[in-house]
């Protein structure tokens, strides 16, 4: 990796100023409608885990599975002292989000020149993608912050051997690594970069080596608990296994965002983005050929890795991959750069981020696709309805969470379905006067979170003690109010 890379169209002092307008853009980008939808079920067990106990909390997140770990919840405890709110609760992802900006500059830079690093900069602030995980109270924010530190430090450390920088290198994979366990494919993608230029790096590998252990022994507690609790599900059993076009997906979702329809406008975008992505491999050449391997790398182990274990074990999600996004958006970057007449840089430039705006626009304002299941609004429209008598039955166990989260009110609120049990809606209903069902639902099988989550939105089909009482209760149904996601239904019960 040289530093020749510095572009001389973009002064050092200029360079300043417009990271500076990058950081404000995107902090507001961040920040708008930041508490606009309401936290929807894996947001509320992120509330729930930072607000218990400390111990209670540990003992919870183990219970959820071997995918969860620590550091994000108990970077979150320290913002639920200040409130519960969704701002509060999304601020986390949103300061991570934010201070990704200078790390993925001085990445770009120090791979391949400074207009390159400002232009993935400028990406990465209006990328709609990372723009809705930054407005999530969940750890991926983190993750890819935690990402964009470790391989700048790995960048400084190819050329300079200093114990601040082999310090930095630590506290970022740590990070990591307590954050969620696919920060690992971070070790392997600069193991494989050693081993590909060995003859220039293999001085470094007995102190990476000795770095890494460092990194991983802050895991240690955990994986000792692991063993201590006797948990060992993986909590991943919700995942299907991949399609064959699963990596190309989930390059489209890093260009533009999430959607399903492919218009013209849509696959006019891809293009813009994917031809980018092509002329940025091809054309770091020469000096950047080292730059080239390692953003390669970057963009191409942890999604292949992870899409080929998936036939055997399904473990393919999109988001976890955001590890992959900085690479994935330098690579563009230069290649939008790289042209030589100044009207088609300037074109490309403008093309792309076109492209990232209107998909940036879907995230504040579809309807359909992007918004969060209502909790908020189903809560809302109980208290107001509610009569004395009344009982409210949550379709999942796992609903109590988001809905008990916003509803204040006296209703006595019981789970229909908790894991592998279910208990009869005519013993919930046996003693009241009228009865609120709240469950999940969605008009498009397509919808962002109907995929995330099968098996909640599927559950309906599983059970025939549920089927068999609505379908005798039709005739007592009062009132059906459709929500985002969700659909409430009040039976007015016959004595």
């Amino acid at each position: 990796m040289s530093e020749k890379g510095k572009d001389p169209r973009v002064p050092l002092d200029s360079s300043r100023i417009w990271l500076i307008l990058i950081i404000l853009l995107g902090s507001a980008v961040r920040l708008y409608r930041l508490d606009y939808q309401s936290l929807w079920f894996d947001e509320s067990l992120s509330m729930a885990l930072a607000s218990a106990p400390l111990k209670l909390s540990i003992e919870a997140t183990l219970a959820e599975g071997l995918q969860h770990l620590p550091l994000y919840y108990l970077l979150l405890r320290i913002f639920v002292w200040i409130g519960r709110s969704e701002m509060v609760l999304r601020l986390p992802s949103a300061v991570c989000g934010v201070l990704a900006f200078p790390l993925i500059y001085q990445v770009g830079r120090r791979c391949l020149g400074q207009g390159t690093g400002l232009f993935a900069a400028l990406l990465l602030a209006v990328n709609p993608y990372h723009v809705w995980f930054s407005q999530e109270a969940r750890m991926y924010s983190l993750l890819m912050l935690s990402t964009l530190g470790a391989l700048y430090f790995f960048l400084r450390l190819l050329r300079e051997n200093r114990r601040s920088l082999w310090l930095g290198f630590i506290v970022f994979h740590a990070i990591g690594y307590c954050t969620l366990y696919f920060a690992f494919f971070i070790p392997l993608i600069e193991f494989a970069f050693i081993l590909c230029t060995w003859r220039v790096n293999y001085a470094m590998l007995r102190r990476w080596t000795l770095a890494q252990f460092a990194a991983a022994l802050t895991l240690s507690p955990w994986i000792v608990a692991i063993f201590l609790s006797g948990y060992r599900n993986f909590g991943i059993g919700w995942i299907p296994r991949p399609q064959w076009y699963a990596p190309l997906q989930t390059l489209w979702n890093f260009s533009i965002g999430y959607t399903e329809v492919i218009t013209s406008l849509v696959a006019v975008s891809l293009v813009v983005f994917w031809l980018a992505l092509v002329w940025g491999l091809v054309s770091a050449t020469g000096d950047h050929a080292p730059a080239r391997l390692l953003l390669s790398l970057w963009v191409g182990l942890p999604i292949a890795i992870t899409f080929l274990m998936s036939f055997r074990r399904p473990f393919y999600v999109d988001r976890y991959l955001i590890i992959c996004l900085p690479a994935f958006l330098v690579l563009v970057a230069r290649g939008a750069l790289h042209p030589r007449p100044r009207l088609a840089r300037w074109g490309w430039a403008l093309a792309l981020l076109v492209a990232s705006s209107i998909g940036l626009s879907r995230v504040y304002f579809d309807a359909e696709y992007y918004t969060k299941e209502d909790w908020r609004g189903a809560a809302q429209y109980i208290a107001q309805h509610e009569q004395p008598g009344d009982v409210i039955a949550l379709r999942l166990a796992a609903s109590a969470l988001p809905f008990n989260y916003y509803y204040q009110g006296q209703l006595e609120r019981v789970p229909i379905t908790n894991l592998d049990t279910s208990r009869p809606v005519k013993d919930i209903a046996a003693g009241h006067q009228r009865l609120w069902l709240v469950r999940p639902h969605y008009h498009d099988s397509t919808h962002l979170l109907a995929k995330s989550q099968p098996e909640l939105t599927e559950a309906d089909e599983t059970d025939p003690l549920f089927l068999r009482w609505v379908n005798d209760h039709r005739s007592d149904v009062v009132e059906v109010k459709e929500l985002s996601g969700l659909r409430l239904t009040l039976y007015k019960l016959s004595r």
